[in-house]
Parts: structure tokens; sequence; C-alpha cells
């Protein structure tokens, strides 16, 4: 372990980096998610599989605060209530969704020198190793609106690794990545996770996943169909995968 994976590690808080007891989300007659209910430890990397409409880009949403929930559902991540202690939480936390949210008259650079000034980062400091990444450099003075949706990605998971957060929520993150990208962010999640950072990233295919995750959770239709260790699926989490799509 690291000195600095050995820091975090022993100034870690006793609370789990997410608690969901009896979430669910309604959009009118649709069942988003159907009470839903898992706890992850801090420094675990967990997946979350399913098909396209089984609830996950909400789940993280909701991780992120960006969404309510019902009552009498509870939602706990570093021990924030992320609605309602939103700021506070993302001090600890980054997220890259599918749907980025970039200005498009503003530059890459623009975007995350506002991004490190809001987080108290030093500007000059997370954008050199901002431009490093996905070989954003040269893009970063160019306006947002003239990117490709594969630069965008880029961007938005750029911001996510700045300032060696506690937890990264990924929603989505492989699409749109040529597979040299895919690649380099395997590898700087593996890193991660060798920090000791949190992470929780959803996806409907597994793309080298099973060797950074600890634990798999499978969506579909809402709701929670399998909870797993990864190393302990029998056959293997491509083949667990399989089987609960096929019953559900």
């Amino acid at each position: 372990m690291s000195a600095e994976s050995g820091d975090r590690a022993s100034g870690k808080e006793k609370t789990p980096a997410v608690q969901v007891i009896d979430l669910t989300k309604v959009y009118g007659p649709v069942t988003a998610l159907d009470s839903i209910s898992f706890t992850l430890e801090r420094g675990a990397a967990l997946l979350v599989l399913g098909p396209n409409g089984s609830g996950k880009s909400t789940l993280i949403k909701i991780l992120c605060g960006l969404l309510g929930y019902r009552a009498p559902g509870t939602v706990r991540v570093l021990g924030y209530e992320p609605r309602s202690q939103r700021a506070k939480l993302f001090e600890h936390a980054r997220a890259a969704f599918e749907d980025h949210g970039f200005i498009d008259a503003a530059t890459g650079w623009e975007h995350l020198e506002l991004f490190a000034n809001l987080r108290g980062l030093d500007p000059l400091a997370q954008l050199e190793a901002a431009s490093s990444a996905f070989g954003l450099g040269s893009f970063l003075g160019r306006r947002t609106g003239d990117y490709s949706s594969g630069m965008k990605r880029k961007l938005a998971l750029a911001q996510a690794f700045m300032g060696r957060p506690e937890l990264i929520m990924l929603d989505e993150p492989f699409v749109a990545l040529d597979r040299a990208s895919r690649n380099l962010l395997i590898e700087m999640l593996s890193e991660e996770r060798k920090r000791g950072t949190t992470l929780i990233i959803s996806s409907h295919i597994l793309v080298g996943l099973e060797s950074i995750a600890t634990d798999v959770m499978i969506m579909t239709e809402g709701k929670l169909r399998a909870r797993e260790k990864v190393g302990l699926t029998a056959g293997g989490l491509e083949e667990t995968y399989r089987k609960v799509l096929e019953e559900n």
C-alpha cells in the first residue's frame, strides 16, 4: 500500500461510502427504481450493470443529488444526504454523466478552470494534469460546442479525476470513447483503486471492468436483481450477468 493510500485509510470515517435503503423513484406511471437497498464500503469499486432503461443512470443521479426520491427511502453518500447536502458531498466526490451539460460557448480550458475554482483546487496544477489526459491538450482552447461526442466525454472524465476525490461516480463512461481512450480510462481507474478511492461505475457492458470491480450489482426494469462480490460469482461475472438477463 502506498503512503498516500495508508494516510487515506487511517483517516477514513466509519460510515459506509454509500448506504441506500428502500429507494424508489417514480416518473409519472413509470417506476424507474423499485425499493433498491444496498451498502458500499469505502475503498470498494462497485460496477452497476444492466441494459438500457434498467435504472442505472437514475440511481447514479440520485447518488449525486441531481434527482430527489420518494419517502421513506434513505440515501447517504460519504455520510451526506446527496440532495440537500450536495455542495458538501462534492467537496469530496466527483461524477461524470452521459449528458455532460457543457456550455457550448465556453472552451474546455474555461470549463476546467471554473470547476477547479469551485472545488477550491489550484487551477494551474489541475489544468496541466487534465490537458495531458486523453490527449485533450490541443482541444482545450476550442469551444465545447465544437467538440465531438467523444471529446465531450473525455472532458467530463478529466473533470471527474480532478483533485484526488474520495469517491468517483461514472455513468456509462465508455460511450463514445475509442479503444485507446477506453484502455487509458481502465488504467486511471485502476490507479484510483490503488489509492483507496471508492468507485461507482454504471455500464451495460463489461469492457475490462471485472479487473477493477470489487462488487457488482445487476439491475433490470428498476429492480436490483443480483448483488455479488467479484471473484465469488459462479462462472465469472460475464456469465452471471448473462444468466440474470435471461431470467429477467
